[in-house]
């Protein structure tokens, strides 16, 4: 960035200089407890949330982006702009497959570190082949199968 000074009773005296800002310090910490939300995850979607960090670095948190592993190895942004801390993600998911999620949360400063790395395996849909059910109920109320 370049500043440029310039007198008012001296217009004719203009001193320009670069200088870098280093605003490193001030970003958020990594956001925490990370985690599948059980309550929303089913093999059509995976449900996140999570808990801000211990310090926003002095200014607000704007909002969160989370990368996710495909399964590759490699994390690459799912959603940014995230203004709650809690996501679900609509995606075409595979099941069988476990995904990876990470979340940064950000502020004026920039992103914060990454929080901790959850794991989510995609449950594959039961099936139960196509049988007749032959049942009996006996006088003692109880189910008796074949």
């Amino acid at each position: 960035m370049t500043v440029t000074v310039k007198l008012a009773n001296f217009p004719s005296v203009t001193y320009s200089q670069d200088i870098t800002v280093n605003v490193s310090g001030f970003t958020a910490d990594a956001p925490i407890n990370l985690a599948n939300n059980t309550l929303v995850t089913d093999k059509t979607k995976i449900g996140l949330t999570w808990s801000p960090g211990s310090s926003n670095g002095g200014k607000p948190i704007i909002d969160y982006q989370i990368s996710w592993d495909q399964g590759t190895g490699k994390y690459v942004v799912l959603a940014s702009g995230v203004t709650t801390t809690n996501y679900t993600t609509l995606a075409a998911l595979t099941p069988g497959t476990v995904y990876k999620f990470k979340v940064e949360s950000r502020n004026v400063a920039g992103f914060s570190s990454p929080s901790n790395e959850v794991s989510i395996l995609v449950v594959q849909p039961i099936r139960i082949p196509n049988m007749a059910l032959d049942a009996t109920i006996n006088q003692e109320a109880f189910l008796e199968l074949p």
